[in-house]
């Protein structure tokens, strides 16, 4: 089976985020196996300037690297980063778990995004050119990637 893998900055917190993640794992599970790993945020203080923002980000980006499956496929979730709809991400999805037989890492950042180290290091898409809370972006994540497989299986669910 398919293994993807999440590492994501920061707990879901808010309750009305959890049964989300839970329903969209839950539903994913019969496609591939799929692990979420959460990293600690750091608790940075209000106003914090650009060094204390980079060094956090840096030793994210370290613990990032820690989680990440060595051999896996990194994947950042970015604004920035190339749009993708569904379709293509679908096709993302079939070229690396079914054609070249790899596992994916889904990174996430936190909210003042993810280190440059690890963005340059890994291919970076988008869902949209807003900026959604990190929390959000798991669930847009999770909704895309059981979209996906609905969409390379041919069952109905995409429209």
């Amino acid at each position: 089976m398919s293994k993807i893998q999440l590492v994501c900055i920061g707990k879901t917190k808010n309750s009305l985020w959890e049964p989300a993640v839970r329903e969209y794992t839950k539903r994913i599970s019969r496609f591939c196996t799929l692990e979420i790993l959460e990293i600690k945020e750091n608790i940075l203080p209000d106003h914090p300037s650009l060094k204390i923002i980079e060094n956090a980000l840096n030793k994210e980006g370290i613990e990032i690297e820690e989680k990440k499956t060595k051999e896996s496929v990194g994947i950042v979730l970015d604004s920035q980063g190339k749009p993708l709809n569904s379709m293509e991400f679908s096709a993302l999805l079939q070229q690396h778990l079914y054609i070249e037989g790899h596992s994916i890492t889904f990174i996430i950042g936190s909210s003042y995004g993810l280190s440059p180290a690890i963005k340059e290091k890994y291919r970076s898409i988008s869902f949209s050119k807003l900026t959604f809370p990190h929390q959000l972006c798991r669930i847009l994540l999770l909704e895309q990637l059981f979209r996906g497989f609905k969409i390379l299986a041919e069952e109905t669910y995409h429209k």
